[in-house]
């Protein structure tokens, strides 16, 4: 039986019970709008919600008038949504190498990445894991936007307590399927900044929302992984997606949409219906996010002994699933078994990400093979165990997984 979901993290079904007989619903998008703001203790007009987090990037370079040439210092340990809204506007993309000891941004390398064209830089807290030099960045570089890229995380704080999504000029959080808020699709965008905030405000004005089909495909989808995220059913998920597919109502990123293709629909705003469902999880929120630190605490316990691994454990952060880097000393055929054999236990991991432009295979906007080779070797040394309140795991199974591990790492 398979035992981890990916998916719904804290999506439960008395969210979705609300959202189908609640006329609340019909206000959705201010309700969820307030509620983020109370929950960052930020006013509401800094909150702007869209049909994908990724939007939120394409909309601040749009909102800023920025130009062809200009460019843009992003991670090079990313997913291709990310590069792709660069690529959009026709700003170019510069990487910026990770580092083994945070899996976040080496701000070493930052300086001699900045020129007279760089508009911005996009730094991430992987996994959840807070990115602590925004204040340095801002402080040597004030003419740069800061954004940072949040799609992992709801919660984390930094060393001095402050909420991640605060400690930039704008923020993303991503609402998909598997992050730790889900609306299906969806993203929010935080913006700190005044004069950013008008910018985007008018630029935002002028979109409209997802289509009403577009919109049945997403709750359909949505639905299909809520209810394939229990125990019992999860086996069930990849036969019911293919259904799905094949009848035409299942909403994903698409292939070409991976190969570096504009999307329909892009940008959009997030609509009502959505929206309700992502406050319902957003009033729970501090509650959920304390059964998921209850879990990334099993794993921290019960992998200590496990050699030849690097953990990424902090009780102040959220994680969106809970990061394990293997050591360069193991061969990467024995991180392939070890993935297998957890699998066989019933213990599906995560592949975030497997390659610096996950996933791999993906379009590699402006880059070069070798332009950050720690991304690039991490990415085939990185396991990440799931985060999900639908699927916790017993004694029993923190004891497999311990026992894998150290039989094919010790």
């Amino acid at each position: 039986m398979i035992k981890t979901s990916l998916f719904c993290n804290s999506l439960k079904w008395i969210h979705f019970l609300k959202f189908l007989f609640s006329f609340k619903r019909r206000k959705g998008f201010q309700l969820f709008r307030e509620q983020i703001g109370n929950f960052f203790s930020i006013n509401t007009q800094q909150v702007f919600l869209f049909g994908s987090a990724r939007m939120s990037i394409y909309s601040i370079i749009k909102a800023k008038n920025w130009q062809k040439d200009d460019e843009i210092i992003v991670v090079g340990y990313t997913c291709v949504v990310v590069t792709n809204a660069i690529a959009y506007t026709g700003l170019k993309a510069v990487y910026v190498d990770i580092t083994e000891e945070t899996l976040n941004i080496d701000t070493k390398q930052i300086s001699s990445l900045v020129n007279e064209r760089t508009k911005a830089i996009i730094v991430a807290h992987n996994f959840g894991i807070v990115y602590e030099d925004i204040p340095a960045i801002k402080k040597q570089f004030p003419e740069l936007i800061v954004i940072e890229d949040a799609a992992h995380t709801f919660g984390s704080k930094n060393k001095d307590g402050k909420l991640a999504g605060l400690l930039g000029d704008a923020s993303y959080f991503s609402l998909e399927y598997s992050k730790p808020i889900t609306t299906g699709m969806g993203g929010i965008l935080l913006v700190n900044d005044k004069t950013l905030e008008k910018d985007v405000e008018a630029y935002y004005n002028t979109l409209t929302k997802y289509p009403y089909f577009s919109n049945v495909k997403i709750l359909i989808s949505l639905t299909a992984h809520l209810f394939t995220s229990k125990k019992p059913l999860i086996w069930f998920k990849w036969k019911i997606m293919k259904v799905l597919e094949l009848l035409g109502l299942r909403f994903k990123s698409t292939n070409k949409e991976l190969a570096g293709e504009m999307p329909k629909h892009y940008p959009v705003r997030l609509g009502n219906n959505l929206s309700y469902l992502g406050y319902l999880q957003c009033l729970d929120i501090e509650k959920t996010n304390k059964i998921k630190s209850e879990i990334v605490l099993n794993y921290h316990q019960t992998l200590e002994n496990v050699p030849n691994i690097k953990q990424y454990y902090n009780s102040s952060y959220n994680y969106v699933r809970y990061p394990i880097l293997v050591d360069k000393v193991v061969n990467i055929s024995k991180i392939a078994k070890l993935r297998k054999a957890l699998a066989k236990e019933g213990i599906r991991t995560g592949e975030w990400f497997n390659d610096v432009i996950h996933p791999a295979g993906s379009f590699r906007y402006c880059y070069s093979a070798g332009n950050c080779p720690n991304g690039e070797s991490i990415s085939k040394r990185i396991l990440n165990l799931p985060v999900n309140i639908h699927a916790k795991l017993k004694e029993k199974d923190y004891q497999a997984i311990e026992r894998i591990f150290i039989s094919y790492l010790g």
